[in-house]
């Protein structure tokens, strides 16, 4: 599996994702907040899938609709034509008001040849979860994409059925084993993953280079304070997701 996109050359500045796009000015996951993200030279644009009652992959990050559209309930609960139909932007701003939810058939399309897109899968039957993610990926041929995951039952599946694209194991400090440097790569390696995605607070400079040693990839979420950005590069991470690509690029040049 092909890493080079990830992994950070000596001398160079970390790659920067956009945290559900450039979400610091734009409504989350919508094709405002991708466009942003691109047009501020993001490497990189994360979003979340949530499946819909159809089996839809629907780019949200909450398996709710009451935060970020004017629908209320669990998004499994409606098809994407009753989906498609929400207002996604104007719990941002009024500006936002034409925003709907995507499809990540859709976000994948717009994404096609400009940026690449980093997967957070969420809630749905990890296999289901796999396969229509496969299918959005091969209906857009050329799209640059990596799949990540809290869900270590969910990263196994995207390794079984999406085989050709890199799968990162995403952990918050929450678990008990968080700050064991060896227990972290061990239980990545074990889920088969190829590359681990901390909680930034996590990203030391001495769980980079036990990371490294074992060739995984650090990618780092989500930071958004200059001072901390940069003391992530120091600690040798590959990448860090942003809500403001923007103020994390500025940090490196």
């Amino acid at each position: 599996m092909d890493l080079d996109w990830l992994e950070r050359k000596p001398g160079s500045a970390p790659l920067v994702i956009a945290h559900r796009g450039s979400s610091g000015v734009a409504p989350e996951n919508t094709l405002a907040s991708l466009e942003l993200a691109v047009s501020q030279a993001a490497m990189a644009v994360e979003c979340d899938i949530v499946l819909s009652a159809d089996g839809v992959p629907i780019v949200i990050h909450d398996t709710t609709l009451d935060r970020t559209t004017n629908g209320s309930g669990d998004v499994s609960a409606l098809a994407w034509s009753e989906l498609a139909r929400l207002d996604a932007g104007s719990w941002k701003d009024r500006r936002f008001g034409a925003e709907r939810l995507v499809r990540l058939h859709d976000l994948l399309r717009r994404a096609t040849g400009r940026v690449r897109i980093i997967i957070e899968l969420k809630a749905g039957d990890p296999a289901t979860l796999a396969r229509t993610t496969r299918e959005s990926i091969e209906a857009n041929p050329g799209v640059e994409v990596a799949i990540i995951s809290f869900l270590p039952a969910v990263v196994e599946a995207a390794r079984r059925i999406v085989p050709d694209v890199a799968v990162g194991y995403l952990y918050s400090r929450r678990l008990p084993w968080a700050t064991d440097h060896a227990e972290v790569v061990s239980r990545a390696r074990a889920i088969g993953a190829q590359f681990v995605s901390p909680e930034y607070s996590l990203a030391t400079e001495e769980f980079c280079a036990v990371a490294h040693r074992a060739s995984m990839p650090v990618s780092a979420w989500t930071c958004n304070d200059p001072e901390s950005i940069r003391g992530l590069a120091d600690a040798g991470v590959d990448a860090i997701t942003t809500d403001w690509p923007d103020v994390a690029l500025r940090t490196f040049t």
